[in-house]
C-alpha cells in the first residue's frame, strides 16, 4: 500500500491499516533511517547523490530538513486556524 506506485485514492477505507499500526511502522522506519544517516562518513556525505552529480548526499539531507521545517509551519498554521475558529464558538 505504501510505495512509489501507491494510489491511496483507489484503496477502500476498510483496507487501510489502523493508525496505531501506521504510527508504529513510522517509528521503526525513523529509527532505521537515523541509524543509517548517523553512520555516514564525511566521504559518503560529500559523494554525488543519484543521477545529478552536483547534488551530494548532504544536499539531499538538507532537503529532508527543509521538508520537516515546512511540516512544522503547516502544524503551526493549523493551530492558529483552530484557535481563530474556536474564538467564534
Amino acid at each position: 500500500m505504501f510505495s512509489w506506485e501507491s494510489q491511496p485514492s483507489k484503496v477502500w477505507p476498510d483496507n487501510w491499516p489502523n493508525l496505531s499500526d501506521v504510527a508504529e511502522h513510522l517509528h521503526q522506519q525513523h529509527g532505521r533511517l537515523r541509524g543509517v544517516l548517523c553512520d555516514l562518513t564525511e566521504k559518503q556525505l560529500s559523494a554525488p547523490a543519484g543521477a545529478r552529480p552536483d547534488n551530494s548526499v548532504r544536499y539531499i539531507l538538507r532537503a529532508f530538513q527543509d521538508e520537516a521545517s515546512h511540516a512544522g509551519e503547516i502544524w503551526l498554521l493549523r493551530k492558529l486556524i483552530h484557535k481563530k475558529h474556536s474564538q467564534f464558538d
